[in-house]
Protein backbone atom coordinates (compact mmCIF):
# COMPACT_ATOMS: atom_id res chain seq x y z
CA UNK A 1 0.00 0.00 0.00
CA UNK A 2 1.18 3.16 -0.81
CA UNK A 3 -0.01 6.27 0.35
CA UNK A 4 1.16 10.07 -1.19
CA UNK A 5 0.71 12.94 1.31
CA UNK A 6 1.23 15.88 -1.49
CA UNK A 7 2.87 16.13 -4.69
CA UNK A 8 4.32 19.51 -6.43
CA UNK A 9 3.73 18.89 -10.13
CA UNK A 10 6.79 20.91 -10.74
CA UNK A 11 9.29 20.36 -8.25
CA UNK A 12 8.56 16.24 -7.79
CA UNK A 13 8.65 16.36 -4.28
CA UNK A 14 7.07 12.79 -2.84
CA UNK A 15 6.14 11.93 0.59
CA UNK A 16 4.59 8.37 1.60
CA UNK A 17 4.03 6.10 3.73
CA UNK A 18 4.20 1.94 2.50
CA UNK A 19 2.46 -0.48 4.81
CA UNK A 20 2.32 -4.15 3.86
CA UNK A 21 -0.34 -5.94 5.81
CA UNK A 22 1.38 -9.00 6.82
CA UNK A 23 4.24 -7.40 8.56
CA UNK A 24 4.46 -4.58 11.15
CA UNK A 25 8.02 -4.45 10.79
CA UNK A 26 7.65 -3.25 7.11
CA UNK A 27 6.13 0.19 8.00
CA UNK A 28 8.57 2.46 5.72
CA UNK A 29 7.80 6.25 5.56
CA UNK A 30 9.66 8.17 2.43
CA UNK A 31 10.50 11.54 1.34
CA UNK A 32 11.95 11.70 -2.24
CA UNK A 33 12.85 14.51 -4.28
CA UNK A 34 12.87 13.59 -8.02
CA UNK A 35 13.54 15.69 -11.24
CA UNK A 36 14.57 14.74 -14.96
CA UNK A 37 18.15 16.27 -15.63
CA UNK A 38 19.24 16.03 -11.74
CA UNK A 39 19.72 13.20 -8.94
CA UNK A 40 17.23 12.02 -6.76
CA UNK A 41 17.46 11.82 -3.07
CA UNK A 42 14.94 9.53 -0.86
CA UNK A 43 15.34 9.58 3.30
CA UNK A 44 13.65 6.59 4.36
CA UNK A 45 12.82 5.84 8.31
CA UNK A 46 11.53 2.36 9.22
CA UNK A 47 10.59 3.02 13.03
CA UNK A 48 9.53 -0.40 13.70
CA UNK A 49 12.50 -2.43 12.01
CA UNK A 50 15.60 -2.99 14.85
CA UNK A 51 17.55 -3.88 12.33
CA UNK A 52 17.73 -1.30 9.54
CA UNK A 53 16.06 2.29 11.28
CA UNK A 54 17.08 5.05 8.76
CA UNK A 55 18.54 5.25 5.24
CA UNK A 56 19.60 7.48 2.51
CA UNK A 57 19.45 6.98 -0.94
CA UNK A 58 20.96 9.13 -4.02
CA UNK A 59 20.68 8.25 -7.43
CA UNK A 60 21.67 10.02 -10.62
CA UNK A 61 21.99 8.76 -14.25
CA UNK A 62 25.03 10.18 -16.66
CA UNK A 63 24.84 10.90 -20.39
CA UNK A 64 27.58 10.95 -22.58
CA UNK A 65 28.82 13.89 -21.87
CA UNK A 66 28.89 13.31 -18.42
CA UNK A 67 25.60 15.17 -17.27
CA UNK A 68 22.74 14.41 -15.02
CA UNK A 69 20.15 12.34 -17.08
CA UNK A 70 17.83 10.05 -15.64
CA UNK A 71 17.30 8.17 -18.89
CA UNK A 72 21.17 7.49 -19.69
CA UNK A 73 22.91 4.56 -20.50
CA UNK A 74 25.11 4.74 -16.99
CA UNK A 75 22.95 5.19 -13.64
CA UNK A 76 24.73 5.02 -10.01
CA UNK A 77 22.98 4.65 -6.40
CA UNK A 78 24.79 4.98 -3.43
CA UNK A 79 22.72 4.39 -0.21
CA UNK A 80 24.07 5.36 3.37
CA UNK A 81 22.22 3.82 6.09
CA UNK A 82 21.83 3.35 10.23
CA UNK A 83 21.83 -0.24 11.25
CA UNK A 84 21.62 -1.72 14.89
CA UNK A 85 23.49 -4.49 16.31
CA UNK A 86 23.36 -5.76 19.54
CA UNK A 87 22.59 -1.71 20.71
CA UNK A 88 24.98 -0.41 18.65
CA UNK A 89 24.44 1.41 16.07
CA UNK A 90 26.49 1.13 12.45
CA UNK A 91 26.87 3.07 9.66
CA UNK A 92 26.42 1.53 6.41
CA UNK A 93 27.16 2.55 2.50
CA UNK A 94 26.42 0.63 -0.47
CA UNK A 95 27.25 1.83 -3.94
CA UNK A 96 26.20 0.40 -7.37
CA UNK A 97 27.02 1.08 -10.88
CA UNK A 98 24.36 0.31 -13.49
CA UNK A 99 25.33 0.55 -16.85
CA UNK A 100 23.38 -0.28 -20.58
CA UNK A 101 24.44 -2.09 -23.20
CA UNK A 102 22.00 -2.20 -25.28
CA UNK A 103 20.01 -5.11 -24.33
CA UNK A 104 22.25 -6.22 -21.54
CA UNK A 105 22.78 -4.55 -18.25
CA UNK A 106 25.56 -4.96 -16.18
CA UNK A 107 25.64 -4.38 -12.40
CA UNK A 108 28.54 -3.73 -9.90
CA UNK A 109 27.53 -3.68 -6.35
CA UNK A 110 29.53 -2.55 -3.56
CA UNK A 111 28.90 -2.51 0.34
CA UNK A 112 30.44 -2.32 3.73
CA UNK A 113 28.81 -5.27 5.88
CA UNK A 114 30.10 -4.59 10.23
CA UNK A 115 32.16 -7.49 11.44
CA UNK A 116 32.69 -6.63 15.09
CA UNK A 117 32.51 -3.87 17.27
CA UNK A 118 34.43 -5.30 20.07
CA UNK A 119 37.80 -6.01 18.04
CA UNK A 120 37.80 -1.91 17.11
CA UNK A 121 38.81 -0.94 21.24
CA UNK A 122 41.83 -2.84 21.33
CA UNK A 123 45.21 -0.59 20.46
CA UNK A 124 48.78 -2.13 19.56
CA UNK A 125 51.24 1.03 19.15
CA UNK A 126 53.74 -1.11 16.93
CA UNK A 127 50.82 -2.07 14.79
CA UNK A 128 47.88 0.37 15.27
CA UNK A 129 44.22 -0.48 15.98
CA UNK A 130 43.19 -3.48 15.93
CA UNK A 131 40.29 -4.24 13.80
CA UNK A 132 41.28 -2.21 10.95
CA UNK A 133 39.22 -4.87 8.99
CA UNK A 134 36.39 -3.90 10.57
CA UNK A 135 34.50 -3.13 7.38
CA UNK A 136 34.53 -6.33 4.65
CA UNK A 137 34.24 -5.00 1.22
CA UNK A 138 31.46 -7.01 -0.43
CA UNK A 139 31.68 -7.09 -4.60
CA UNK A 140 28.53 -8.92 -6.47
CA UNK A 141 28.57 -8.98 -10.13
CA UNK A 142 25.35 -9.27 -11.83
CA UNK A 143 24.61 -9.65 -15.97
CA UNK A 144 21.12 -9.08 -16.84
CA UNK A 145 18.71 -8.54 -19.87
CA UNK A 146 17.61 -4.86 -20.20
CA UNK A 147 14.08 -4.71 -19.31
CA UNK A 148 12.62 -1.67 -21.43
CA UNK A 149 13.32 -3.42 -24.61
CA UNK A 150 10.68 -6.53 -23.52
CA UNK A 151 13.54 -9.43 -23.06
Amino acid sequence: ILIIFFFFPYISFLSGLIVTLDDSCRLRLNLSIAFTYDPSLCLSDRPNNLVVSFSLVLKTSLDPLGLPNMGAPVSIVVKFGLHTCHGAVNPSFYILFKPYFKDFVVKKIISSTITSIAVATKFNPLKGIEGDDLVDWVETLIVGFHQENGL
